[in-house]
């Protein structure tokens, strides 16, 4: 079953009935949110009803959550979905690249993405197309990165981190947790968390806790 309605999780249900054998037996958010009966022609149900109808040792789930919230809401998702006791599996493209050294759970990786060879990806991540993750590079759970982002070899990602279209980390920049940094932004030096980097500064300059909140509610 796919976790999450909305735009995103359109999107996942393409890639998943073009890519992959898999089968949507249905889809599923809080009870509050559930607003109609069924979403791309499958049924909706209520979380908590969800363990009593698909057996978690009969289905899978794939967490199709955005980037609001900083990757908070896909995070509390996936906890809830391992709590029940489903396994979440990877979804990778069939274009990309994967040389890893290792790949958590609940991964979305799309088109042309090459994950370069020691590289480690935690859980629940959300790779866009044409991201380049370069060799040795760890990268913590729950980030979200756009399409063309690049990182250069052995940087070090924390969980929850944003990157924005064609952004760049170059080689062995550390990147703390929460971290936002904008489209065609480029990151040479390590970071604080919960702080936003922007392209017009080269991302040498951060801004304020308080415009970091707002960012990131706006994100997703």
């Amino acid at each position: 079953m796919v976790f999450g309605l909305g735009p995103f999780s359109q999107l996942v249900s393409y890639y998943l009935r073009t890519f992959t054998h898999w089968h949507v037996a249905c889809y599923t958010v809080d009870g509050a949110y559930v607003t109609s009966e069924t979403f791309e022609g499958r049924p909706v149900v209520a979380f908590d009803e969800l363990a009593d109808r698909f057996a978690p040792d009969e289905h899978d789930a794939v967490i199709a959550v955005g980037y609001r919230r900083m990757g908070d809401i896909r995070k509390a998702a996936f906890r809830r979905m391992a709590e029940l006791g489903y396994a979440m599996p990877n979804f990778v493209h069939p274009s990309s690249s994967v040389m890893a050294a290792g790949l958590g759970e609940a991964n979305i990786v799309l088109e042309q993405v090459s994950l370069g060879p020691g590289s480690v990806l935690g859980d629940a991540n959300v790779v866009w197309g044409g991201v380049q993750v370069g060799h040795g590079c760890r990268v913590g759970s729950c980030c979200t990165m756009c399409m063309g982002a690049v990182f250069g070899g052995n940087a070090r990602i924390g969980d929850n981190c944003f990157f924005g279209l064609n952004s760049t980390v170059t080689n062995s920049c550390a990147v703390a947790p929460y971290t936002m940094l904008g489209a065609q932004g480029y990151l040479t030096h390590p970071t604080r968390e919960r702080e936003a980097y922007l392209s017009d500064v080269s991302a040498k300059r951060h801004r304020t806790r308080d415009s970091f909140e707002m960012m990131a509610h706006w994100a997703g």
